[in-house]
């Protein structure tokens, strides 16, 4: 049962995170801008490619 939580709540934060690059990305100037970049979007991509990590090596049967 803690298991089934603790996928759904790894689960949760991939998608908050997802959406919150996709979020700041649509916005941002900068991240719209080829070649360019900024720091926010690349900590929230890193945070999204972290929860995803994280939510594999919990179910890699998934």
């Amino acid at each position: 049962m803690a298991t089934q939580q603790t996928a759904a709540a790894t689960a949760t934060q991939v998608e908050e995170a997802w959406h919150a690059v996709i979020k700041h990305i649509s916005a941002c100037p900068s991240c719209l801008t080829p070649g360019a970049g900024c720091g926010t979007g690349g900590a929230l991509l890193a945070a999204y490619t972290a929860a995803t990590r994280e939510q594999r090596e919990e179910n890699p049967d998934a």
